[in-house]
């Protein structure tokens, strides 16, 4: 047996079916059901000008060549990558190297995407783990080593101070931060005896240590429970000056208080004529 002869042959073979079908023409229908694409989707891409079917001048039908069935080949792929179509145009027509550099924008471009995903997951999760505590710590008090520090940046008389939410509140955001009322705190002056002195709600942002120049929140060990506020409800912070007060008398009297209230608005639903809100309260302790 001639073994050239024998190899040469295979060479064909090996890729006959697809050689004998190099000029072929595949219409739309079978296109775009072998492809997993719709048939608006290829005229999307037509319009684009990324994919140009051939049209018979005899009957106007249009159908595409291999190498157009190729071109959408690559089109799934890069779409499946995350490539919007508009960037799929520089992709089909280009060298290695400018793809590479295309490839590398989207990869930053997707850690950016997954940071911001991973951001707001901590955020939810945040939410998620109040809503499950909320039957043991409702009106419940303990001690907690934790209250982060804050530092203040602006203030506001009083939650319902709406015309100056715009120049100390929002305006502070920048975009893609948490949500206004997770820069609120109100911050109630307090005395055992005399009660609660003043009250104004501070603008702040979290801190991972304090400098000279600034003004912060205690931080560190404090007295903490959630409460539940609704409107129209006048006899909140009587109630929870009292309760604390009943707190301390039974566990807590060597617990020496800084004579400051921190209540911080964490979730409002407001179904029903009234609405309910829940605010953490940390009560820094000496």
């Amino acid at each position: 047996m001639d073994w050239e002869e024998e190899r040469q042959k295979s060479f064909y073979e090996v890729d006959r079916r697809d050689n004998e079908r190099l000029e072929d023409s595949f219409a739309p229908a079978l296109v775009y059901r072998a492809l997993g694409f719709t048939r608006e989707m290829l005229r999307y891409y037509e319009k684009l000008g990324l994919i140009r079917p051939r049209q018979s001048e005899e009957n106007g039908y249009r159908a595409f060549s291999l190498s157009e069935v190729e071109k959408l080949l690559a089109i799934d792929l890069y779409r499946r990558r995350g490539f919007s179509a508009s960037e799929l145009q520089g992709l089909l027509n280009a060298d290695p190297a400018a793809a590479g550099r295309q490839y590398a924008e989207k990869a930053d471009d997707l850690r950016r995407q997954i940071a911001e995903q991973e951001r707001l997951l901590a955020l939810v999760e945040k939410d998620r783990a109040l809503l499950e505590a909320l039957p043991r710590e409702l009106g419940q008090f303990r001690v907690r080593e934790d209250l982060p520090l804050y530092r203040v940046v602006d203030r506001l008389p009083a939650f319902t101070s709406f015309e100056e939410y715009g120049e100390h509140l929002t305006a502070r955001l920048r975009p893609g931060e948490e949500a206004l009322l997770s820069r609120m705190f109100r911050v109630v002056e307090v005395d055992e005896h005399r009660g609660y002195l003043n009250s104004c709600i501070c603008v702040v942002e979290r801190a991972e240590k304090r400098e000279p120049d600034g003004e912060y929140l205690h931080s560190g060990r404090c007295l903490y429970t959630v409460v539940e506020t609704s409107e129209g409800d006048l006899g909140i912070m009587e109630r929870m000056f009292r309760r604390t007060q009943a707190w301390r008398e039974r566990h807590g009297q060597g617990l020496k208080m800084k004579g400051v209230v921190y209540i911080q608005p964490r979730l409002l639903m407001p179904s029903g004529p009234q609405g309910r809100g829940y605010c953490e309260t940390f009560i820094p302790l000496e």
